[in-house]
């Protein structure tokens, strides 16, 4: 026996096979849910060359507008350094012939700045001097004392302090004068 049918009953690679058939009455679904599908596709292509001709581009035409606005900018004092100009010149007229010019008064205002390069001396040498020398005599000191008067001290009167009432409910006092006495000094003649 081969398989699960004898030998006799079937071809030796048939399994065998039933048919049946269905018949289906009427089928009501809901709505049908699609997942998401995800497709991933790689290409590997291997192109033959390819030559042309030399291109031939046209004349562009470009119009542009830019409008450019900067932030202020502010900035120091600028430092020039020194310019040095070497200029030569290698004119060769050619012939000219002229009558005789004439030439009107002219005003010429010139102005030059003379820069010099910094000199470095050596220290000077100065020969003899001589100097005329007067003594002037200078005479003895006399002093002579001042007098001096003797102090005369006046006394000052003071006036007695003086009180006055007031017509007001409350007293108040006031004080007149001065008790301190008054002394000037006067000088002798």
């Amino acid at each position: 026996m081969l398989g699960f049918s004898p030998l006799a009953s079937a071809p030796l690679a048939d399994s065998g096979v039933e048919n049946f058939a269905l018949a289906a009455d009427n089928i009501t679904s809901g709505a049908p849910t699609v997942a998401a599908a995800t497709l991933v596709q790689d290409h590997a292509f291997a192109p033959i060359d390819i030559v042309t001709g030399s291109p031939v581009i046209g004349v562009p035409v470009v119009a542009q507008n830019n409008v450019l606005t900067a932030d202020g900018i502010a900035a120091g004092a600028p430092t020039v350094a020194q310019s040095t100009l070497t200029s030569i010149h290698a004119l060769i007229p050619t012939e000219i012939t002229a009558g005789a010019p004439t030439v009107g008064d002219s005003t010429v205002t010139a102005n030059h700045v003379l820069l010099g390069a910094e000199i470095t001396a050596g220290d000077p040498i100065v020969g003899p001097a001589r100097f005329k020398w007067q003594l002037e005599p200078v005479g003895p000191e006399t002093w002579a004392e001042q007098a001096v008067g003797a102090e005369t001290w006046t006394e000052q009167t003071v006036s007695a302090e003086t009180w006055a009432e007031q017509a007001v409910g409350a007293e108040t006092w006031t004080e007149r004068g001065s008790t301190a006495p008054a002394w000037t000094e006067q000088e002798a003649a």
